[in-house]
């Protein structure tokens, strides 16, 4: 509008002057109402004209704009009482997004707060030159935190160039339906897509982080939505992290960019991930991130936020800024700055003081509640008293909320109904819910909201908002959380009950095949409402949406509000499908937060499981019974795991599937190849011969056929083929790079990254474990992160540094347990054990060793059996124990390798039990025990092993 004339493309449109300026004057108030008696005043001046002549002008406009008046795209009339502009200048959201059209920021007045508007200024400018900066504004309700921020970022405005600093604010909401995940965030985001830098925005969203373009719909067109999101497989809550803080990196590379999140005492845990991820990247960034929060609030929330706070305050990552209570003299500046600048009576500021005891929003409330009555009003020498002191103490409330509940008492009883129905509402609302909760005209409840806006009561505009019914209406925020709290609580609760149903209704009518959208609100609504049946159903969509948003916590919080629900439905067919659909997702999100092998997850996937059995789901049974036994074994469950594996086996004969076949066959042969029998694992390799391509639909998680290759390549390196098993997990990287789901591909490295180990090719290993581990953690695979993890250990532990492989596999064995994965960690703790023998750390490996052998004693995992036997006898060696002891230990580990048939590990047990042997004397008895398994092998010659005991051999003679 700054350029003083309006185009369509290269089509210049033509407007008479007064008309231009009806344009002008709507478009810088979008959202607001502007009434025709303001719009004759402000384009006409003093000069008489009729409305007719207005009217003129705004039909000139729709002319221009090609604007109906049934459905306006831009200029609305509210009849008989003026207009409003509804289109969002050089925005690229369209009419239904749920981010109201925001006026201006106005010009913010504060009292004694220049020291800590001076700090912020500071720390703005330690952002822009590069080095990031996390702010927070801390104290308690009404201590002016927003204020202080609005004034703040009013002065960011006035002083920043152009281009050089943008703002996005979110706010987190106590909402009756509990903080929507990532909620501030995408608020925040999806107004700098709709502002000034929109197509930077937007772009970089689309190149780099299409994850969270997704959660933006209007900014994309529908066929390309579902595109996008087919193409986020495999995406995780730890890489939509990531990427935003990536985002933020880039975007800042040309301007600085703060980013204000109000009330995070709130925050969803996602948004509190956000926030801790944004405060420790240690890249460059001209960032500045400005949050709020309440400390006894975050407290007693018990949310994750305090915690976070506490953990940067102690890496002196974030600055704290705390804001006092005002001091008598910060009273008497904000008493003259409401009466003309003029000091008010030393009695009455003493007396505001002592009663507010400082707090800015007590103190503004009292103010308001003594001028509404007629007690103080504006005089010639500033603000006079015309009642004595006396009355006024006895008058002004003890406590904000009883002063917050005596305004209420002096309102009209429609702005008193309007006032409740929107604390129903949420602490920001549309007058079209409003209205639908009363049963009045929108126009009804509009007005009375613009006179409580106009007197400063209670409310703030808060722009427009448009549903996908064509409903536009004017948006309000309430001007405090405590004003909402007071007008919520204070409504009986049947009638409360009464209208959350009527509002859940409105919306739910309102956003039509949209509703999805706003899924969490309505699933409130109707729980309020008592209509368990409705509320059950957005619950499972909210649980969808944070899915999407890839916030497993979230899923979580929403299904098992629904199960909770659904407990007083009946038991029949119905309420069993929906049991099932409820508890499929909380294992899933159990699984997305905890790893497959939880045992939270457990619980869920097999009531699921016996669920989808009751009503005959043959593919859902499949599923989850695929599921369950994948999970089974990761845990090296012994007791669960045959019986699961039994029932999948009769799962995929009922489903009649060659790919759900294949796939119960695959986990069988998993079970056998971590029970060391590795001929009862030789079908992996029909597996691997398969194309992976019909599994995507059939099989969660990660391909069998990537799997199949990989294990495969684990079982021949065991029975003594080093290269066959190179040439089997070489394969798992090809098939694992044509799939879509990145899992895959970090699966086949970690694969293949311990056959190269095994065969001692380390610069091959280092090249694959580098890739692996910037895969799994750009996408937050925690098992894989964690195996690749154990293998960087070993490759340490090969290269001569034992200290670093303890440390790395120390870290692994701490996220496997976290992740309740048993089935590697008897070979993690062989590993271990070694590195500690390296250090001396005799005691240390032998305890390694002992809880290996309990391991393999108590569970499945028994293929590692062997070296744990073996690394004790080397271990007892080192200690000095008796010869019968140590030997006894290499025969121990020879006897079980020998039984499985895993001849790579028999060769290692005879080329310790060798040298032991060699170092008594008796190296014919040494190369008795080492000959045989060394002439067994027909391959892999070079490897390490085997070129080891080649030499020893050698040294043995004979």
């Amino acid at each position: 509008m700054n350029a003083g004339y309006l185009r369509s493309g290269d089509r210049a449109i033509s407007l008479r002057p007064k008309t231009w300026a009806v344009l002008c004057y709507l478009a810088e108030r979008p959202g607001m109402l502007v009434s025709k008696e303001e719009l004759l005043d402000a384009v006409w001046g003093g000069i008489a004209v009729t409305e007719a002549t207005l009217t003129k002008s705004i039909s000139e406009i729709r002319d221009a704009l090609h604007d109906e008046v049934r459905h306006p795209r831009f200029v609305e009339t509210v009849h008989r009482r003026g207009f409003r502009f509804v289109s969002a200048i050089g925005g690229t959201g369209t009419a239904h997004s749920r981010l109201p059209a925001s006026p201006p920021r106005p010009p913010v007045h504060v009292v004694a707060r220049e020291a800590e508007i001076t700090r912020l200024h500071e720390l703005l400018e330690v952002a822009a030159g590069g080095i990031r900066q996390t702010v927070f504004v801390t104290g308690e309700a009404g201590i002016g935190k927003t204020t202080l921020v609005e004034a703040f970022l009013a002065e960011v405005d006035t002083r920043s160039g152009a281009g050089e600093t943008i703002i996005a604010m979110g706010r987190c909401m106590r909402r009756h339906s509990g903080e929507e995940p990532l909620m501030p965030v995408l608020e925040a985001l999806g107004r700098l897509a709709q502002g000034p830098h929109a197509a930077r925005v937007v772009q970089l969203l689309r190149e780099q982080a299409p994850a969270w373009l997704v959660q933006l719909p209007w900014l994309v067109e529908p066929g390309e939505l579902e595109t996008l999101r087919a193409s986020l497989s495999g995406t995780t809550a730890e890489r939509m992290l990531r990427v935003f803080a990536q985002l933020v990196e880039e975007l800042t590379t040309e301007m600085t960019l703060v980013l204000v999140l109000e009330d995070l005492h709130w925050a969803d845990a996602s948004t509190v991930d956000i926030v801790s991820i944004l405060a420790q990247r240690p890249e460059r960034a001209r960032f500045l991130l400005l949050g709020t929060y309440r400390p006894s609030e975050a407290i007693v929330n018990a949310g994750p936020f305090d915690g976070m706070r506490r953990a940067l305050s102690q890496k002196r990552l974030c600055v704290e800024l705390p804001l006092n209570l005002l001091p008598l003299s910060g009273v008497e500046s904000y008493l003259a700055s409401r009466f003309g600048g003029l000091a008010a009576p030393p009695p009455l500021v003493q007396l505001l003081h002592t009663q507010s005891e400082g707090n800015p929003l007590f103190l503004v409330t009292a103010v308001d509640y003594l001028i509404a009555r007629g007690w103080l009003q504006q005089g010639d020498q500033g603000a006079t008293l015309q009642a004595d002191l006396e009355t006024l103490e006895r008058q002004i409330p003890g406590s904000l909320r009883d002063l917050v509940e005596m305004q209420v008492v002096g309102l009209e009883p429609l702005e008193v109904a309007v006032l409740e129905a929107a604390s129903v509402v949420g602490l920001e609302f549309g007058a079209q819910a409003v209205a639908a909760a009363l049963e009045v005209e929108l126009e009804q409840a509009e007005d009375a909201c613009e006179r409580l806006v106009r007197a400063q009561r209670f409310l703030r505009a808060s722009g427009t908002e448009a549903w996908p019914d064509g409903a536009v209406a004017a948006r309000y925020v309430f001007a405090h959380a405590l004003y909402q709290r007071v007008l919520y609580y204070r409504i009986p609760a049947g009638r409360r009950r009464l209208l959350h149903q009527r509002v859940g209704e409105r919306l739910e009518a309102g956003f039509g095949d949209r509703a999805a959208d706003v899924a969490a609100e309505l699933a409130a609504h109707f729980e309020q409402g008592h209509d368990a049946a409705r509320a059950i159903t957005w619950l499972q969509s909210a649980a969808a949406a944070a899915e999407h948003r890839f916030a497993p916590r979230e899923t979580v919080r929403y299904v098992q509000r629904a199960l909770t629900l659904l407990e007083r439905a009946p038991d029949g067919p119905e309420r069993q499908r929906c049991e099932l659909g409820l508890t499929s997702s909380l294992g899933a999100a159990l699984i997305a937060m905890n790893g497959f092998a939880a045992e939270q997850a457990w619980v869920s996937l097999r009531r699921a499981h016996d669920l989808a059995a009751n009503l005959g789901g043959r593919f859902e049974v499949f599923q989850i019974a695929y599921m369950l036994l994948n999970g089974s074994l990761a845990r090296a469950d012994v007791v669960r795991t045959p019986h699961l594996a039994d029932e999948l086996a009769r799962s995929a004969e009922q489903l009649g599937s060659r790919e759900a076949r294949l796939a119960a066959g695959m986990l069988s042969a998993t079970a056998a190849l971590w029970e060391g029998r590795y001929a009862g694992a030789a079908s992996l390799a029909e597996v691997a011969r398969a194309d992976p391509t019909p599994f995507g639909g059939v099989i969660p998680g990660e391909n069998p056929v990537v799997w199949a290759h990989g294990a495969e390549g684990w079982r021949l390196w065991l029975i003594g083929s080093p290269d066959r098993a190179l040439a089997s997990v070489r394969a798992a990287i090809v098939c694992a790079r044509a799939q879509p789901n990145p899992s895959d591909l970090a699966m086949g490295l970690y694969l293949a990254a311990q056959v190269h180990v095994w065969r001692g090719d380390l610069d091959d290993a280092v090249v694959v474990v580098g890739e692996g581990r910037d895969l799994a953690s750009e996408h937050g695979l925690g098992l894989w992160l964690a195996g690749l993890g154990d293998i960087n250990g070993r490759i340490h532990l090969r290269r001569g540094d034992a200290a670093a492989a303890v440390r790395d596999l120390r870290q692994a064995l701490e996220d496997f347990r976290r992740i309740e994965v048993w089935v590697y960690v008897p070979a993690l703790l062989t590993t271990l054990a070694e590195a500690s023998l390296r250090l001396g750390q005799l005691s240390e490996g032998l305890a390694a060793v002992d809880e290996g052998l309990e391991m393999v004693r108590t569970t499945l995992s028994l293929w590692h059996a062997p070296e744990l036997w073996r690394v004790r006898g080397e271990l007892l060696a080192a200690r000095g124990e008796p010869s019968d002891a140590v030997e006894s230990s290499f025969g121990r580990a020879l006897e079980i390798a020998r039984a499985q048939a895993a001849r790579a590990f028999e060769l290692r047990a005879a080329t310790a039990l060798a040298r032991q042997l060699a170092a008594r004397g008796r190296k014919g008895a040494a190369r008795a025990t080492l000959a045989p398994p060394y002439e067994a092998f027909t391959e892999g010659l070079d490897t390490a092993d085997l070129r080891a005991a080649r030499t020893l051999l050698r040294e043995l003679g004979g």
